[in-house]
């Protein structure tokens, strides 16, 4: 990515808090709050992860996106979707593995569930700056 500060990126605050139920909605440059955080944060990039289960012959790609704060100390958070592996019984009563991507969006990390709302969105001349950004896969 070129060495433009994400930060600083023209976004428009929204009246309300818009709730994120798709990180696939967001933008680099976007502004989002997570859980009852007061300072929102920035979306810096946008990612895709590809999971499997060797148990079947199945893929699902989940969205991830990487926030950073703008202050001194402030921590980056990578979020991503959480997936659901629970076993079911189909229709003829045969054990089938679940492979499924849930709303639930979860740190990395930590692996905790986040309520996040996006408040600001970034700007035209913003997305113009960053030249369509950058997606990078996992």
């Amino acid at each position: 990515m070129n060495d433009i500060n994400l930060h600083e990126l023209e976004a428009i605050e929204l009246d309300e808090p818009q709730p994120i139920d798709d990180l696939a909605d967001l933008d680099v440059g976007d502004r989002v709050r997570i859980d009852e955080r007061r300072r929102p944060l920035t979306v810096v990039e946008l990612g895709t992860r590809v999971k499997g289960d060797n148990r079947i012959d199945e893929e699902v790609r989940v969205p991830m996106v990487r926030l950073e704060g703008h202050w001194p100390g402030a921590r980056e958070v990578v979020l991503t979707h959480q997936l659901d592996r629970t076993p079911y019984y189909d229709e003829d009563d045969q054990v089938r593995q679940r492979l499924e991507v849930n709303d639930a969006i979860v740190d990395m990390d930590l692996g905790r569930e986040h309520d996040v709302r996006r408040t600001h969105v970034v700007g035209a001349a913003g997305r113009a700056s960053l030249d369509g950004g950058e997606e990078v896969t996992a």
